[in-house]
């Protein structure tokens, strides 16, 4: 995913991206929306191409 990342910040420039490695967690994506709502996305046995594709 971390190398994924990079290339999905650079076409999409409307959006802020940030990692954060937490250990002994499934990695997942989390989206903070400006009417402060949020969502949140577990990638646990995904492909970083199914998702950022």
């Amino acid at each position: 995913m971390e190398s994924h990342l990079p290339m999905f910040k650079e076409k999409n420039h409307q959006l802020e991206v940030a990692t954060e490695l937490i250990r002994g967690q499934h990695p997942h994506l989390k989206g903070f929306y400006k009417n402060k709502n949020q969502r949140v996305i577990c990638m646990k046995n995904m492909d970083p191409e199914d998702l950022l594709g």
